[in-house]
């Protein structure tokens, strides 16, 4: 019996969780904002989102809402896309020529982050991040 009465509860919390985003960028608005969500750090190393979304930069922010399929580390990251060819540029270095961010930002900029160095955790509820893109040097 107790069982029966705990289920509703667990089904309650580990169930979708919304993530409200406001993102800003430090470019001119133009171009498109790529969003990725990431669900685990095998997928974030392989690159295969479990969320992308795509949104014209037209105004000051742009904002997105996701539904995230149950609590837990998330990576959230996305890049302005300014000139608008569908991808993030790099220099011949390997450093973003265009603005990116994640809603916990790497602490190092020096190195490719990990999934662990930049995960949010994303508890029962909602959640709602302000993320702002910025060029590589002004991190």
């Amino acid at each position: 019996m107790k069982i029966f009465l705990l289920l509703p509860c667990l089904l309650l919390f580990s169930g979708p969780q919304s993530v409200r985003l406001q993102v800003t960028s430090t470019a001119a608005q133009t171009g498109n904002i790529h969003l990725a969500v990431y669900a685990n750090a095998e997928d974030y190393a392989a690159k295969r989102t479990l969320i992308g979304a795509v949104k014209p930069f037209d105004s000051k922010n742009v904002s997105f809402s996701v539904e995230l399929p149950t609590a837990g580390s998330y990576v959230i990251s996305g890049y302005h896309d300014v000139n608008g060819n569908g991808k993030l540029d790099f220099n011949m270095m390997g450093i973003p020529k265009e603005p990116y961010g994640f809603v916990n930002p790497p602490s190092n900029k020096w190195k490719a982050p990990q999934f662990g160095d930049i995960a949010t955790r994303v508890d029962a509820g909602k959640l709602d991040a302000n993320m702002v893109f910025r060029l590589w040097k002004e991190y």
